[in-house]
């Protein structure tokens, strides 16, 4: 649900190219980004909430993908 929303917000009539997020992380400063990252949060979390961790992916691969070296340093295929 939370994807649909994100659509909504940015005024997206379709899902980007997977690469977008990664060329945009190339290129942009980091002072930006701690900026748009924290625009981001405040979008969807209110101010009173604890948020001990936050990840952006742009890999393209499903949350069920795990590489190689993750399975062998941990141990699990």
């Amino acid at each position: 649900m939370c994807f649909y929303r994100a659509l909504e917000i940015l005024d997206l009539s379709e899902v980007l190219h997977f690469t977008t997020l990664q060329k945009f992380l190339c290129r942009i400063k980091i002072h930006y980004l701690r900026i748009t990252f924290r625009k981001t949060l405040n979008l969807f979390y209110s101010s009173d909430e604890n948020i001990p961790i936050t990840a952006i992916d742009s890999s393209g691969f499903t949350s069920g993908y795990c590489s190689h070296y993750f399975s062998e340093r941990t141990g699990k295929i």
